[in-house]
């Protein structure tokens, strides 16, 4: 599981989104602090390891969102937008900027360790 621009770029444009990916990924992505919109639209697509069904679920909670009554919409709108805000602050907050350096020093200390071993395997 890995989560690319493609999921920061809404973020970053406090927009509401559905993560049209791997299953598990949005439960990843609150892994890092972010808050997704289970309180606005069905989100059990994530959940479905079939990635057809998947994407037939997504399309469902879709199409439930276009036919939702205007006052409702408007109100999950609202909610979403609450959302989208938090997400866009914790996206620039010091607290995820700083999961992200460690996150990436963790990688490069296994990966030069890894090299090391091989190295001396190999010697």
């Amino acid at each position: 599981q890995h989560l690319t621009e493609k999921i920061f770029k809404p973020i970053v444009a406090k927009q509401p989104f559905i993560l049209a990916g791997s299953a598990h990924n949005l439960d990843y992505l609150k892994s890092y602090g972010f808050k997704t919109f289970n309180e606005c639209w069905d989100e059990s697509y994530d959940m479905m390891s079939d990635s057809k069904e998947r994407m037939t679920r997504i399309v469902k909670t879709i199409e439930d969102i276009t036919v939702m009554p205007k006052p409702e919409r408007k109100e999950m709108l609202q909610k979403a937008q609450a959302i989208a805000d938090y997400n866009k602050k914790h996206f620039f907050s010091a607290e995820f900027q700083q999961q992200i350096v460690n996150e990436l020093k963790n990688g490069l200390h296994n990966g030069f360790q890894q090299l090391t071993l091989k190295n001396q395997i190999l010697l």
